[in-house]
């Protein structure tokens, strides 16, 4: 999924929610969301992420300016 979303140019809205991601998951859609130019909104909710997952996304956001919603409880 983070190899795709790194390509991604149509997609603006993507639920991942209750997926099992977990932190190695929310460190490598950070990195895929540092190339993306354009997801709008993204639900990442209830996958363990964990805070190095957390820290990785949140890292990005410093960088994306097309994701104005994400979704982390």
């Amino acid at each position: 999924i983070a190899a795709t979303l790194e390509r991604n140019i149509t997609l603006s809205i993507l639920d991942l929610g209750y997926n099992l991601i977990g932190e190695e998951g929310g460190r490598a859609i950070g990195a895929a969301l540092e190339k993306n130019t354009a997801l709008a909104m993204l639900d990442l909710s209830n996958n363990s992420i964990g805070d190095e997952g957390a820290l990785a996304i949140a890292t990005t956001l410093e960088k994306n300016t097309t994701l104005t919603r994400l979704d982390l409880r």
